[in-house]
């Protein structure tokens, strides 16, 4: 199924129903922490996941990855992560049973930059080939905040559109970011704050 994260020919108001639609439905806000940005080389080493029912955190799920490789210097400066930190941590395969378990009946797939998580899990998955990777998830529409928050929100009121930035204009909590469950909590909540923020009227 194709991607229904807000495009620019959509209207803000266009956007909003979107989000509004979701929020009323049944969505599973993902975000991950990985080893770099390229999906084909490196690895995810942390994985969250918030299910919203109607509106409501229903279901909050994270856990560490051991991404079978060493995690880089400007990562561990980045979100705190060492080799040391995951040392213990299950291989993906052995947590996709959880992230299917919180995923099932999810009718979207919520992000902030949602493609980057969404190509990062299907890399990962094809990697467990002949062990019945399949996640439905990655099937599931998709909607992603960044975008939806650059058709909602002025640029001057936020400067760039990251999650850091948006908490801090919609007064989110998001005390340690760069750790995929409070991004995850956080993209939840702008996910609600974006569906009921007033939107700009157009410049003329």
């Amino acid at each position: 199924m194709s991607p229904t994260q807000p495009s620019p020919a959509l209207s803000p108001h266009e956007v909003q129903g979107r989000l509004r639609s979701a929020l009323r439905g049944n969505a599973l806000v993902v975000d991950l922490e990985t080893t770099g940005l390229d999906p084909l080389r490196d690895r995810i080493i942390e994985i969250a996941a918030v299910r919203l029912r109607n509106g409501h955190l229903a279901e909050h799920w994270s856990t560490l990855v051991n991404p079978g490789r060493a995690i880089p210097r400007e990562v561990s400066d980045l979100t705190g992560f060492t080799d040391s930190t995951v040392a213990g941590a299950p291989t993906f395969g052995e947590v996709l049973g959880g992230l299917r378990e919180i995923s099932t009946g999810a009718a979207v797939l919520i992000g902030h930059h949602v493609e980057f998580d969404a190509t990062f899990l299907s890399a990962e998955t094809a990697r467990l080939a002949q062990r019945d990777p399949h996640l439905p998830l990655l099937e599931a529409p998709r909607l992603c905040t960044a975008a939806a928050a650059r058709a909602l929100v002025p640029r001057e009121a936020v400067g760039r559109y990251t999650l850091g930035n948006l908490a801090a204009h919609f007064a989110i909590p998001h005390d340690n970011p760069h750790r995929a469950s409070s991004d995850a909590l956080a993209t939840a909540r702008l996910l609600r704050a974006l569906s009921a923020c007033s939107i700009p009227a157009p410049r003329r």
